[in-house]
């Protein structure tokens, strides 16, 4: 294949991926992401940023955090490998207020819109005094501030703008990947970048170690109790629809909430459809759900008992009492981090650290034993410590 002069925004460099119009060569992998950045004015430093966290960091938290901000004063990237439910975003909020009080601005970019939808409040409250804004598609009207909470694919409205950008689940669909998002990540900032999962693999964790970025770890939930440690019952899938109602009823009747996370739209469907013939008060929700956030919304609050849902929660949620079944877990879609994510949606509060995740499935696969593994270790990490 011809190599040509790559592409400015994505750095393309294969010729079919090319085409022109006009007599103006443009590249088809980014097109719809070329356009005109936000011209950057000028920071007044007028305002005091404060921080108002409400509560103390746990010490292991501390540590970590200032260990983070000693690494963004010296201007190197840095990646934060912590177990779900450890408290990641408030590790980094004493990075963030170093750098509005530097005169920055900083990006808190994630993924997906429903987790930006969640985050944002947050912040806001953690930084009263200054401008948070969210971006995402469909919300674009303010796009300018201190701090801006935002999805990946928005980012290529900013060109070297963030002093500091924070990046949650990195390791993500549609992130993972798609050279075009990394590119745009690439070119927004100007600083440094705070990279955020619980499910790095060691490969990726070598690999930014040798090209000098700055590794911490977070073994220990913020709650300071161990994990949920998966359950998983081998049975048909039929079958496991019939158990699933009686574990579903049994949650419900006890005023706990349940996700039903399913691999596919199609199982998804098949799924709710049996469980509403048995179980009143549940909702199916999938990334083409119309009214997905107002059924997520009433989930929250207490409306809706049960939600069927495929990968679009395993990330963000937060619930109290929140019980989680993972069906057709043997699938090959349920990979180690999947399986991770959508049990670590348990025992996140405080009020209640316990609860129960459980997988059926036909067969036990290499997903599933890495992420009972990987749970044994964090949970073993955290004893050791007591």
């Amino acid at each position: 294949m011809e190599i040509i002069q790559p592409c400015s925004f994505c750095g393309n460099r294969e010729t079919d991926l090319f085409d022109t119009r006009k007599g103006v060569r443009y590249c088809r992998v980014c097109l719809p992401f070329q356009t005109e950045p936000i011209a950057i004015q000028v920071q007044p430093f007028s305002i005091e940023h404060v921080l108002k966290l409400g509560y103390a960091l746990t010490p292991a938290q501390q540590r970590v955090s200032e260990c983070i901000l000693t690494a963004i004063q010296q201007q190197k990237d840095v990646m934060v490998d912590a177990v779900t439910g450890s408290g990641k975003t408030e590790i980094v909020f004493a990075s963030i207020l170093w750098t509005l009080k530097q005169g920055g601005r900083v990006g808190f970019v994630i993924p997906r819109r429903d987790v930006v939808r969640e985050l944002f409040p947050r912040l806001v409250n953690a930084f009263p005094f200054s401008t948070c804004v969210e971006v995402y598609g469909g919300h674009t009207d303010q796009l300018e501030g201190h701090i801006t909470v935002l999805t990946t694919h928005q980012l290529y409205r900013y060109q070297h703008y963030f002093s500091l950008l924070v990046f949650d689940e990195v390791d993500a669909f549609p992130y993972v990947g798609n050279r075009v998002l990394k590119a745009m990540v690439k070119r927004s900032v100007k600083g440094s970048i705070i990279y955020l999962s619980a499910t790095f693999t060691p490969y990726v964790l070598k690999a930014f170690h040798e090209i000098g970025g700055h590794i911490e770890r977070l073994e220990i939930r913020h709650h300071q109790h161990p994990m949920p440690q998966l359950k998983w019952i081998r049975t048909w899938q039929f079958l496991s629809y019939f158990l699933m109602i009686d574990r579903v009823k049994i949650w419900v009747r006890n005023h706990k909430p349940v996700i039903i996370f399913v691999p596919t739209i199609a199982e998804g469907k098949r799924l709710f459809q049996w469980l509403s013939l048995w179980i009143p008060k549940g909702r199916w929700v999938h990334a083409g759900t119309p009214s997905r956030d107002e059924d997520i919304e009433a989930f929250k609050q207490g409306k809706v008992h049960y939600l069927v849902s495929t990968s679009i929660l395993e990330r963000g949620i937060t619930l109290v009492h929140l019980q989680v079944i993972i069906a057709s877990a043997d699938h090959p879609l349920m990979e180690e981090k999947t399986l991770i994510q959508m049990a670590g949606r348990v025992g996140r509060k405080k009020e209640d650290p316990n609860g129960e995740v459980i997988l059926y499935a036909q067969v036990v696969t290499p997903a599933m034993v890495a992420s009972y593994q990987r749970i044994e270790n964090a949970n073993r990490a955290l004893s050791d410590l007591f």
